[in-house]
């Protein structure tokens, strides 16, 4: 099969939505829509063709990550696609490649992303760094909605959260109010909810019985009272918190896994001779919630 890889253009947009489509149908076309249209755009979409036609693409989001008490740039890779037909044949093999060379020549550190598989990432030498722990509860809601003090956060708010929040953890991105827009904009869908109470806020996709929480950001006695208000409404709930929050038995998951382009390089000054050896003594504090 004969490969070309490059960089879209404004023309090719709407095909590397249909490869996000038929890649991730587990996505509604909401989602599909808000993503393309406020969270990335065609000079970040690298694509990998046959015979003029596009076969496979990854996003390459631009980031500042804080990662050993310093801001570093780096690409934050999502969306990693092949279409059913032409996998196994190479192709995510060919957009890495070309991904790696551009992202040195951007000057970029690293690179991240969250792996669906963190064994299948791993031949491309991405290793888990940030873990974060996930709570569930399942009961049965009261159905007594606790909506008093509940509202929908601004952007100013959800940033300056966030910042309080990460202030002594290490290992998450450095947003602006650009990106919290951007959020708030992805949890207005119709299967999704952005809230906060208090000095807390939650960003969460819903349905019927049931709350995945992504983000939970804010004031300990605030995430508390959310939680509890989010109790009421839903018989199952899932949400992160980081190590010093939950309670000891809920599990630690790999969440966040980074590619150093030059580890010794990355390294320099903080004692640690490999990405695993830190990751493995920071897992408390390393937390992070990105996602593409």
């Amino acid at each position: 099969m004969n490969l070309q890889i490059r960089f879209i253009d404004f023309t090719e947009y709407k095909e590397a939505e249909s490869v996000w489509a038929e890649c991730f149908p587990e996505d509604s076309r909401e989602y599909i829509d808000c993503y393309f249209s406020t969270r990335t755009s065609p000079e970040y979409v690298l694509a990998a063709f046959s015979d003029g036609k596009m076969i496979g693409d990854m996003h390459i989001l631009p980031q500042t990550l804080r990662l050993f008490g310093r801001n570093i740039p780096i690409g934050f890779v999502s969306g990693v696609a092949t279409l059913p037909q032409y996998r196994r044949k190479g192709v995510a093999s060919a957009l890495f490649e070309v991904a790696f060379d551009y992202m040195k020549q951007k000057g970029y550190e690293a690179t991240v992303l969250q792996p669906f598989d963190p064994v299948f990432y791993a031949k491309y030498g991405y290793r888990p760094f940030v873990y974060r722990q996930y709570v569930k509860t399942d009961g049965e809601a009261s159905h007594t909605k606790i909506t008093n003090e509940l509202s929908v956060p601004d952007a100013e708010f959800m940033l300056n959260t966030y910042d309080r929040f990460m202030h002594d953890r290490d290992g998450y991105a450095i947003r602006d109010l650009a990106y919290c827009n951007a959020l708030i904009a992805e949890y207005s869908q119709s299967d999704a909810r952005a809230i906060r109470l208090k000095d807390a806020y939650a960003l969460l996709y819903t349905d019927e019985s049931s709350a995945y929480i992504c983000e939970l950001c804010g004031e300990r006695a605030s995430i508390d009272e959310l939680v509890r208000a989010l109790c009421a409404e839903y018989t199952h709930i899932e949400y992160p918190l980081p190590a010093d929050f939950s309670p000891a038995r809920a599990p630690s998951i790999a969440f966040n896994c980074l590619c150093a382009f030059n580890e010794k390089c990355l390294l320099s000054g903080t004692g640690y001779s490999s990405i695993d050896e830190a990751a493995a003594d920071n897992a408390g504090r390393f937390y992070s919630f990105d996602r593409y």
